[in-house]
């Protein structure tokens, strides 16, 4: 070990250059702390190569991980290669490289990690590799189970803390017996004669533990000082406790080992931690968490990559071992790792994996002696469940129990397929086998599905969020930047929070999660198409003349079958594998986009559905105007609105909006239905300015396109009027047309230019043809083609005043971004845009051409007006997307029913 300067420094002795390698497949929000914690780690950072390898994600993790660590070195290996093969990819290559070290995605480390493995590898040429100790991240209880004496054995059915299961993270003690279930596959059934300790998992805030016994005999539950005697009911015990304040750490391992059989196991797992531990000599390591010399890599090779995950570490170390390596622990070294974060004994594919890599591993390096143990323990583990569940049930006329069997099978032809191939390499040193993301090795390998992000204990929350509408629409503006700027947020500024963003399949009846490509655009869409500054053309005649026929009875039916087998076939064959049946308990739908647009999927239905399965629902209102105005709006939006707004009375737990305007319309409607979800509450959150950025010119903002540049430079000497918003009947912009008209008949201000940035509505042509039809237009009207952000931005600061003539809005983002901007802004007073703007605009009748018309040649010409207003926009504070998204967060908590 090296000496205690050394270590305090954070300056290593020996200078090792290290290559620190973590593998991601479809697991962002779980490489996101590894990687965080990495960064911190306490080692030269010249000597410091991170690497993250992304094997073939296809839900987008990758976008997300290399937009968050720009600076980290990232691989793609473009198919999910498994574990071995995929660290194989950055493990290769070793110029430069001293020593690897390998971590799991889902652990972290602490900042001093590093150093005291590095100082133990230099200690002696021979050793391989140092492994760390890995804890178990939760904390633990203990908590002592004793029997009245009888016959018989008790059952544990259930470990409980305040309500949420954790018998399958619960550490059992020797004194319980543990028994393989008969008919499923590595379920485990846990028995205890009279006594039993159990270290139970709990969280920050955890209350109570619950034990549930099958039993006949009384049973005493004890807690530290904290106790329960129950007398069994009906052959059952249910004992509840307290907690006390004790908690300690458990290991997950200190290097591995094997058993006479020569299976792999995990040293120390489940002890209690503490600090006397000293570095011993083992024979294996963990791959989720070890030091490699780039020697003993170039001697032994790397890990066969037929392996694709499971053993592929032991096989690696006893190859080692073969070849005179030595292989050490140092207990200084913490790692802490999610048990089963990544995979675990739940994935189809471990019990095919598992068993067979362990066969292959004895195979290729253990003695005559040692392959006959394994070969006749397989036999063991395997030929019983053939009688009992297969042979037996027939004889006794009942169904066969095929499961266990079927993959024992499945393991055997594996076996059969490789083992001779494996016995050739034996003596192979080293042994550098490649592949090319196909290898006939994993044909007998069941298919592997990302899982869902699923909310645990004292652990992240889970927002599944639908972005449909959003990301079919491509644009940002309006509920769109609402939905693309909170989700960015949470993504990549909340650690407490796993955002799951999906969208509508039509073809699979149920959401879908966004994959790479999606996530991309939906991060970085392409600039906001307005309807082009032209009548649309007219429609073909010949489908103008059939389309009708093609709308109803068998012709309609018989379109949609074409369509749906001409989408199935273009579809990409990763999308089955983003599907989400269903939302997990204890997770949040967060319903903040157009959703009602999502008629396949509708509400009221599905909110009942999640309020049965334990899903809160939270739902941001944007506004009500479809309900209190429908005449604005195509009638058919104005009634799934309708239905919308009724499921949200009658299904979401939390309601948020945007202002209390929005706020008191949505509780008149409410208390209007005798349906309204008990509990309900009802929460403001202010939306954000986009940028946060206060004051400043056209001239802060980078116009390298040349799209802005030549939008702006035709503006240098020009007044300009900027109105941002959609073009449809309650943005009003008729009214500013008109004030525009009054003002060029006075001909007061002769260098004023109104540029109209927004996308033409419904039932909204009369507007947008005395847009295109007005004099000046392309000089003193500019209606430009897109607007992309950059471009919004420099025009919000060019802008000499920014007119909002809407009759009424549920919130009023044009006001904030513009102020945000330090523009000057003249406001209509309808609805929340008072709200919005506080004392630091100037507002106006949205119904009187003439007082707009007044006001803005007054802001525009009389410099008192103009500095006053100047000085009002100055003391605005602007909202932040990062403290909308904060707030978002703070008030779904604020309704979390689970005990965290």
């Amino acid at each position: 070990m090296a000496d205690s300067a050394a270590a305090t420094s954070g300056t290593p002795s020996p200078g090792l250059r290290v290559r620190v390698v973590v593998l991601n497949w479809n697991g962002a929000h779980l490489t996101r702390r590894c990687v965080e914690s990495l960064l911190r780690t306490d080692y030269p950072r010249e000597l410091l190569d991170l690497v993250v390898v992304d094997n073939g994600s296809i839900d987008g993790s990758d976008v997300i991980l290399q937009q968050m660590f720009p600076g980290v070195r990232f691989l793609q290996n473009g198919a999910n290669l498994g574990f071995a093969e995929g660290c194989n990819r950055a493990m290769r290559d070793l110029d430069g490289v001293d020593a690897v070290a390998l971590v799991n995605n889902d652990a972290t480390v602490e900042p001093g990690w590093l150093l005291p493995l590095v100082d133990r590898l230099a200690s002696d040429d021979r050793i391989g590799a140092v492994a760390p100790k890995m804890l178990l991240d939760a904390e633990f209880v203990s908590v002592d189970v004793h029997l009245e004496d009888g016959p018989g054995r008790a059952r544990v059915t259930e470990v409980e803390v305040d309500g949420h299961s954790c018998i399958g993270r619960t550490i059992f003690s020797d004194d319980v017996v543990t028994l393989a279930h008969q008919t499923i596959p590595l379920a485990l059934i846990r028995e205890l004669s009279t006594h039993g300790d159990l270290a139970v998992p709990v969280w920050p805030g955890a209350r109570r533990v619950t034990i549930t016994l099958e039993s006949d005999r009384a049973a005493t539950v004890r807690v530290g000082g904290n106790v329960d005697y129950c007398e069994p009911v009906a052959g059952r015990i249910v004992a509840t406790v307290d907690l006390g304040p004790d908690r300690h750490r458990r290991i997950n391992n200190l290097g591995t080992g094997l058993t006479d059989w020569c299976e792999g196991f995990e040293r120390r797992f489940g002890e209690p931690d503490r600090d006397d531990l000293v570095s011993e000599e083992v024979h294996g390591f963990c791959g989720g968490g070890v030091l490699l010399r780039s020697g003993f890599l170039r001697d032994v090779g790397v890990f066969d990559p037929s392996f694709f995950a499971y053993y592929e570490d032991t096989d690696l170390s006893w190859r080692g071992r073969r070849r005179g390596w030595r292989f050490l622990t140092e207990p200084s070294s913490v790692i802490h790792h999610e048990l089963g974060g990544t995979a675990g004994s739940s994935w189809a594919g471990f019990f095919y994996l598992n068993y067979r890599n362990w066969l292959l591993t004895v195979e290729r390096n253990g003695t005559r002696d040692q392959r006959a143990r394994a070969f006749a323990n397989a036999r063991h583990l395997s030929l019983p469940y053939v009688r009992r569940n297969i042979t037996g049930r027939v004889r006794r006329l009942q169904r066969p129990e095929t499961a266990i069997v079927t993959r024992w099978m499945r393991v055997g032809a594996g076996l059969l397929a490789e083992r001779r191939a494996v016995r050739a390499t034996r003596d192979e040193a080293p042994l550098f086998l490649e592949t090319d993301g196909s290898p006939t090795a994993w044909r007998f390998l069941p298919h592997s599905r990302p899982g869902l992000p699923t909310p645990r204990p004292g652990g992240p929350e889970v927002f599944y969020i639908d972005v449909t509408e959003t990301l079919r629409a491509g644009w940002r503006a309006g509920i769109q930047r609402v939905v693309s700027e909170v989700v960015r947020r949470l993504i990549f500024e909340r650690d407490d929070v796993v955002v799951v963003a999906m969208a509508w399949s039509p073809l699979d009846a149920c959401y879908r999660r966004l994959d790479g490509a999606e996530l991309a655009r939906f991060f970085d869409p392409p600039p906001m198409r307005n309807h082009p500054p032209h009548p649309p053309a007219p429609p073909h005649p010949l489908k103008a003349a059939i389309g009708p026929f093609t709308r109803i009875g068998p012709m309609k039916s018989a379109k949609e079958e074409i369509r749906r087998r001409r989408d199935l076939a273009r579809r990409p064959a990763h999308h089955r594998d983003l599907l989400v049946k269903a939302i997990p308990p204890g997770a949040v739908l967060f319903d903040l986009d157009a959703v009602w647009n999502v008629t396949d999927a509708p509400r009221l239905k599905l909110y009942r559905r999640l309020n049965e399965a334990g899903v809160r629902v939270a739902v941001l209102i944007h506004d009500l105007l479809p309900v209190t105005n429908p005449a604005w709006f195509d009638p058919n939006l104005a009634r799934v609105f309708h239905e919308f707004t009724d499921a949200v009375v009658d299904g979401a737990d939390i309601v948020i909006t945007n202002s209390q305007h929005t706020a008191q319309e949505y509780l008149r409607y409410a208390s209007s239905r005798s349906t309204r979800r008990a509990g309900q509450r009802v929460d403001v959150a202010t939306f954000g300015t986009e940028t946060g950025a206060a004051g400043g010119t056209a001239t802060d903002v980078s116009i390298d396109s040349e799209s802005t540049r030549a939008l702006l430079d035709p503006l240098k000497d020009r007044r300009v009027l900027l109105v941002v918003g959609t073009i449809e009947p309650r943005k009003n912009h008729a009214i500013l047309l008109d004030a525009l008209e009054l003002i060029e008949a006075k001909a007061a201000l002769d260098d004023l230019t109104l540029v109209v940035v927004g996308r033409q509505g419904w039932e909204i042509d009369e507007v947008a043809d005395r847009i295109r039809s007005h004099p000046g237009f392309g000089e003193r009207v500019i209606w430009p083609e897109s607007v992309d952000d950059t471009t919004l931005d420099a025009l919000y600061r060019r802008a000499d005043l920014v007119v909002v003539p809407s009759i009424t809005e549920g919130f009023g983002l044009p006001v904030v971004e513009a102020l945000g901007r330090g523009a000057l802004v003249a406001s209509s007073d309808g609805g929340a845009l008072p709200e919005a703007g506080g004392d630091h605009v100037a507002y106006f009748d949205p119904t009187d051409a003439s007082a707009l018309a007044a006001l803005i040649e007054s802001v525009l010409t009389d410099s008192d007006h103009n500095e006053r207003l100047a000085v009002a926009s100055a003391r605005y504070r602007p909202t932040s997307w990062s403290e909308t998204a904060d707030e978002v967060v703070k008030l779904i908590r604020r309704d979390d029913r689970r005990t965290r």
